[in-house]
């Protein structure tokens, strides 16, 4: 995928916009069905380099993560694993944002910019159990 400008500002009012939408409700009213999830499945390059290029930006990309972490948008996220343990990719399940937005806000993370995630993809999701807050 390019890479298209877009500013940090833009994200973060997109995030904050729809967190406010989501949770204008009381919490314990929030019902997944009633907002998208999408989930992002993302893979790190196969070269000798990836596993370097990953630990390098993963700060600024757990920074940016956090962002909308705690907007409750990123509902979860985390390394997809080799049979060895080594981190060979991500997952990532996004709510309330549409399509549009998640794959902006992830062409702008550092993992999409500094070339560690080189393959990745953006599905409908819909969750059919959640735990309990």
């Amino acid at each position: 995928h390019s890479c298209k400008m877009i500013s940090r500002t833009t994200i973060l009012s997109s995030a904050k916009r729809i967190s406010s939408r989501m949770y204008s409700t009381q919490a314990s009213n929030f019902n997944l069905k009633e907002h998208k999830q999408y989930i992002v499945i993302a893979y790190d390059g196969k070269d000798e380099k990836g596993l370097e290029r990953r630990m390098a930006a993963r700060p600024k990309h757990l920074e940016h993560a956090d962002e909308i972490v705690q907007s409750g948008i990123l509902t979860i996220g985390g390394a997809i694993l080799s049979p060895e343990g080594k981190m060979i990719g991500s997952t990532m399940i996004f709510t309330g944002m549409t399509e549009d937005e998640v794959r902006k806000w992830l062409e702008v993370d550092p993992y999409v910019v500094q070339g560690v995630w080189q393959n990745w993809s953006i599905q409908p999701f819909r969750a059919a159990v959640h735990a309990k807050q």
